[in-house]
């Protein structure tokens, strides 16, 4: 009988675990830069969706997971919030009319929750800034990996510390070259 139960606990618990889930991201900037000036945030693309491989809030998933995690809203929305931001932050002034535009390129939004400790975030960015005209001026790739402890609250901010890592490290580059 202890078995059986146990059995069934441990059925029940794998399968339970697997079951999709969505995840709410509030994104809060700490901006790495102070500049002024006008830029606006164009388009930012989601590759993988745009590719079938996702839906437009759903983040890829690591081999062999069972299950899927969305977020609450699309993940361009999400990047681009992120952005505008942390620009805001920093002191800049959005306007869609600006001279300069900062668009993007997310190639790796996946989240690896396999395991039973913790939960890795991989995000990759190709940022962009270009005149009104689309010709590139300035292009950086970023990457981030964050680790968390296998919780709730913990993934979200790991999701966050993901997208800031990558917004702060484009930004710093963008400034030393000058373009912010």
């Amino acid at each position: 009988m202890k078995k059986s139960i146990l059995a069934i606990a441990i059925f029940l618990s794998l399968f339970l675990s697997a079951c999709s889930t969505t995840l709410p991201i509030n994104y809060v900037p700490a901006s790495s830069i102070n500049g002024d000036g006008e830029i606006s945030v164009g388009t930012i693309h989601y590759i993988p969706y745009e590719q079938g491989k996702v839906a437009e809030n759903q983040f890829q998933q690591a081999e062999g997971s069972l299950g899927f995690i969305y977020l609450s809203d699309p993940v361009t929305d999400l990047i681009k919030t992120a952005v505008r931001k942390e620009l805001i932050a920093g002191g800049f002034t959005v306007d869609d009319n600006s001279d300069f535009v900062i668009e993007a390129d997310v190639t790796k939004f996946l989240y690896d929750w396999i395991g039973f400790v913790e939960v890795d975030f991989y995000l990759n960015i190709n940022f962009q800034i270009r005149n009104k005209s689309g010709e590139v001026l300035f292009a950086h790739n970023t990457a981030a990996h964050q680790k968390a402890p296998k919780t709730m609250a913990q993934d979200t901010e790991a999701v966050r510390a993901a997208i800031s890592k990558c917004i702060d490290e484009f930004f710093l580059e963008a400034h030393s070259k000058q373009w912010l």
